[in-house]
């Protein structure tokens, strides 16, 4: 099997043996539209299904020296607990592991990258950053004031999760599940990634709080940059290609100064940021 590159689901710039990423697994929607006149939002055809986990990229379309923690295990126990349910393999693929002796059922983290790479699962895929990148535009949204707010859009997402863990355990046994989904921060992690919610609300740990926050900042980012969650373009790809994403950010300066020469507003110095309105 030969090497290749891999695709930054942001800058769409190649991704090279060695770079530091994050992956994020995605599931195709249920009822992802047509969009015969386009999409509107980022989770039209797929969605995120966790945080994001960090590693680098292997050479061969998956990731390696994943970061063991809190979130790499709850990702890999997640799949684990929703195996066969809301997770199933491709009937060739059962096949194919069968002949190379493979498994069927990932035993760790790595065992899980891989198979998805290999377009194992059923309605299942990836996207990978460039981690350099992902962590700039996570700061950036997060750092944002919020509109008539003392506080900065992260900030926002601190308090609205410590609500939730503070009504979750005050709640009545029969309207625990109820409140998990339906309040402000728990209906960003339904279905198969409740499972964070589950262990959040047990352990309040910090590094699986900022990694759930980080993911609402990330969807944020891909509503404002126009983009979709979808499998990476150029997969099997050996482009070094950089130039004509140059153009296109040489372009995007250009298009920022044009706005601002013209602007009519009074702070026009924040004429190409969006205003974050946090309740």
């Amino acid at each position: 099997m030969g090497s290749y590159n891999g695709t930054c689901g942001i800058s769409q710039l190649p991704i090279l043996f060695g770079d530091r990423v994050v992956l994020l697994f995605l599931k195709h929607q249920k009822y992802a539209e047509i969009g015969m006149g386009g999409f509107c939002y980022s989770t039209n055809q797929y969605k995120p299904l966790c945080p994001v986990i960090h590693g680098r990229y292997d050479d061969y379309g998956s990731i390696e020296e994943i970061e063991d923690n809190i979130v790499s295990q709850t990702v890999f126990d997640m799949f684990i607990k929703n195996w066969g349910i809301e997770f199933t393999l491709n009937e060739k693929e059962i096949d194919r592991g069968k002949h190379f002796n493979e498994p069927i059922k990932p035993t760790n983290i790595k065992e899980l990258t891989d198979m998805v790479a290999r377009g194992c699962l059923k309605e299942v895929g990836f996207m990978m950053m460039h981690e350099e990148l992902y962590n700039l535009i996570i700061s950036e949204i997060g750092n944002r004031q919020c509109y008539s707010k003392p506080f900065i859009f992260r900030q926002m997402f601190i308090n609205i999760s410590q609500d939730f863990i503070n009504k979750y355990k005050e709640s009545d046994e029969s309207l625990k599940d109820l409140h998990k989904y339906t309040s402000d921060f728990g209906r960003y992690f339904r279905d198969e990634s409740s499972l964070f919610l589950d262990i959040l609300v047990k352990q309040n740990d910090t590094i699986l709080l900022n990694s759930m926050i980080d993911l609402i900042m990330l969807r944020t980012v891909m509503e404002f940059t126009r983009k979709l969650f979808i499998p990476q373009a150029g997969a099997g790809s050996q482009s070094n290609e950089l130039y004509l994403h140059k153009m296109i950010g040489e372009y995007c300066i250009k298009k920022e100064e044009n706005y601002k020469e013209n602007c009519t507003y009074d702070e026009c110095d924040d004429i190409t940021r969006e205003t974050m309105f946090c309740f």
